[in-house]
């Protein structure tokens, strides 16, 4: 009698699709959102504060953009 993998019974992904469902993120996507997160907030904390009333239209642009960048990295 020979062990079946689960590579080997679910050769679409769907089994371990719905676990993933079931379980949340694996380690590795844990590990890596934190890798994000944290670069993120030592990059708010390197930026030169801006000026309150001071801002211009090209910082909001870049602002939005860098949000936008985020939102496609999750």
């Amino acid at each position: 009698m020979s062990d079946l993998t689960l590579e080997e019974l679910d050769t679409d992904g769907a089994i371990q699709e719905d676990i993933a469902d079931l379980y949340g993120d694996s380690r590795a996507d844990f590990l890596r959102k934190a890798a994000v997160g944290g670069s993120v907030l030592v990059t708010a904390l390197m930026a030169p504060p801006v000026l309150a009333g001071k801002t211009s239209k090209s910082n909001d642009v870049r602002i939005f953009q860098y949000a936008l960048n985020f939102e496609y990295l999750q």
